[in-house]
């Protein structure tokens, strides 16, 4: 018979082996039945990339021209420089922020092949600008997303699609600038004092100078005397790098605003050197103004230097740019539009006339900022323009430049293709064989047999295989031995 005390011995040293296992695994960190470290490090990385995971979205990139306004007084230009706020930080942050381009295209925007058609400068405004750029298409209300993320004063108008190879600076065929001075910058020299500015009218015949001194200046003229860093010619003696061709230089009538007279002065060309419109608007106010006669400015674009006026560019704005060649290639094709804005009319003058005009008048009233120029205006020295001047006849007889022709005939490249397929002299051996196309083809026909006339003896000349008494090298003439055992035969092409 078994001893019972026996077994209570036998239970006693199980338990207390599992109490030692149990406190041995406690001690360790090891718990039955909850998860390992591995588990936990497992389920964390699942469910972070449950969290992270987010459906996959892709956007079209299609190419388009945005047509968009600025007041650039606190703005240091269009284009994107380092260091400084611009016109075009503004747009791409706005972009970036309304899905409308990627984090790469906002670091390097060539990669969209952004584009702008005028890089206006510091403080210079812009009522109808444009970029070309590729942005995703398919972010729905994208003019008022863009326009939600924009500063007060930049405003997006509208959004086209253009084509694939649009390029807007390349493809702009006409620039309009408008430049707003009050009327007492065109007041005689040192009758116009801070006291009576405010009262200044201009008379009519000052006016009717005005737009005299302004036709001076339409037609292609040397305007290296109006900008920077630029001769009369290049190093070859080629005086086309200055040359430019304004097309329409004029000027509207006064009129009052916040009792000051103005008047606004328009210059529409195909492009500008820098600074060129500032200093021909100089130019015209130091001749009306008494400065300097007319003979001042045809004197300017011959081979002399002259110290031109450099006007403030606080009047001066981007009003409109023009694509008539594009507009008429892709006039009935029903995939793009043509570039007009005739629905935002109203819209982008109220905004002029809000945003930009007001600011420059507001800015005149205050900081006198064209005052303060007629002052340095009378230390320039006229002294060296004759009194009589005609220019020589190579600059008056400039032939008209690429851009001219275009702006005249916007249908030029489409002659070109014609003229491309004119008659040349020369055998057409296309036509012997029956397969010309003499609508397209550049030699003449003249003299020269028909097909069903020719033969196969006569058509191709014959080309005979050379024989051994003519080696070309030492090399070549085993070879002739061995072919002169072969009967000569006649190959034709």
């Amino acid at each position: 018979m078994a001893d019972p005390s026996s077994n209570d011995t036998v239970a006693n040293v199980t338990q207390k082996h599992d109490t030692t296992e149990d406190a041995a695994k406690n001690a360790a960190g090891i718990n039955e039945g909850a998860p390992t470290s591995a588990d936990k490090e497992s389920e964390q990385t699942n469910t972070n990339e449950n969290e992270t995971k987010k459906p996959f979205v892709r956007f079209r990139r299609k190419m388009v021209a945005i047509l968009l306004g600025y007041c650039g007084s606190k703005y240091s230009g269009m284009q994107r420089n380092p260091g400084v706020y611009t016109v075009e930080e503004a747009l791409l942050e706005a972009l970036l922020k309304a899905n409308g381009v990627s984090q790469e295209v906002f670091s390097n925007p060539t990669a969209s092949k952004f584009q702008r058609t005028a890089r206006t400068d510091k403080g210079v405004h812009a009522a109808r600008q444009v970029v070309s750029l590729q942005i995703h298409v398919d972010v729905p209300d994208m003019v008022e997303r863009l326009n939600n993320y924009l500063p007060d004063d930049v405003r997006v108008f509208r959004i086209i699609r253009v084509a694939r190879s649009f390029n807007c600076k390349m493809q702009c065929t006409a620039r309009r600038y408008e430049y707003l001075t009050p009327t007492y910058a065109l007041a005689p020299k040192g009758t116009i004092t801070e006291e009576n500015a405010v009262d200044y009218r201009l008379p009519a015949e000052s006016m009717e100078l005005l737009r005299k001194v302004l036709k001076h200046f339409e037609g292609t003229h040397n305007f290296h005397n109006y900008t920077t860093k630029m001769s009369f010619a290049n190093e070859k003696g080629d005086p086309g790098v200055a040359l430019r061709y304004i097309k329409e230089m004029s000027c509207t009538d006064p009129f009052l605003q916040d009792g000051l007279e103005f008047v606004r002065i328009i210059i529409r060309g195909q492009s500008f050197v820098y600074n060129q419109i500032r200093n021909m608007v100089g130019m015209v106010m130091a001749v009306v103004a008494g400065y300097t006669t007319e003979t001042a400015i045809p004197y300017s674009y011959s081979n002399n230097k002259v110290v031109v006026p450099r006007a403030p560019g606080l009047g001066l704005l981007l009003d409109d740019v023009f694509f008539e060649n594009y507009n008429q290639k892709y006039a009935k094709d029903k995939d793009h539009e043509i570039l007009r804005w005739d629905s935002q009319q109203d819209e982008i003058q109220a905004y002029k006339e809000r945003m930009i005009y007001n600011k420059i008048i507001a800015e005149e009233k205050q900081d006198k900022t064209i005052l303060k120029w007629l002052e340095k205006m009378e230390s320039i020295d006229w002294s060296g323009i004759p009194e009589t001047f005609t220019l020589p006849e190579s600059n008056r007889t400039l032939k008209k430049r690429k851009f001219e022709q275009q702006a005249d005939l916007p249908n030029n490249k489409n002659k070109l293709k014609k003229n491309k397929f004119q008659r040349q002299e020369g055998p057409c051996w296309q036509f012997l064989k029956g397969t010309c196309n003499r609508e397209q083809c550049r030699f003449s026909h003249d003299q020269q047999a028909t097909p069903t006339e020719t033969s196969n003896d006569t058509d191709v000349p014959e080309k005979k295989v050379p024989d051994e008494s003519t080696p070309t090298s030492c090399g070549e003439q085993n070879d002739n031995k061995e072919k002169s055992q072969e009967p000569l035969q006649t190959v034709a092409d």
